[in-house]
């Protein structure tokens, strides 16, 4: 899935476990396709470049997630 290939990509986080990248990927593909369904419709006033920008400032505050269990805890 090329959403979650990202988050791993930018995460740069060594104790990130599988299911946190998942459940991020799940979270932003729900989240895009709401969004790019009512863009695609042209119930949207949003312009495809502010779209794109913010889908990309988007995945990459999404990265920085993790709840990946602390195995000290």
């Amino acid at each position: 899935m090329p959403i979650a290939a990202s988050l791993d990509t930018l995460s740069g986080d060594e104790k990130r476990d599988k299911v946190t990248t998942q459940l991020n990927s799940i979270t932003m593909f729900g989240a895009l396709a709401f969004r790019y369904q009512h863009w695609l419709t042209g119930n949207s006033k949003i312009s495809k470049s502010r779209f794109i920008d913010h889908v990309s400032l988007a995945i990459e505050a999404q990265a920085n997630v993790n709840s990946t269990p602390d195995p000290t805890r």
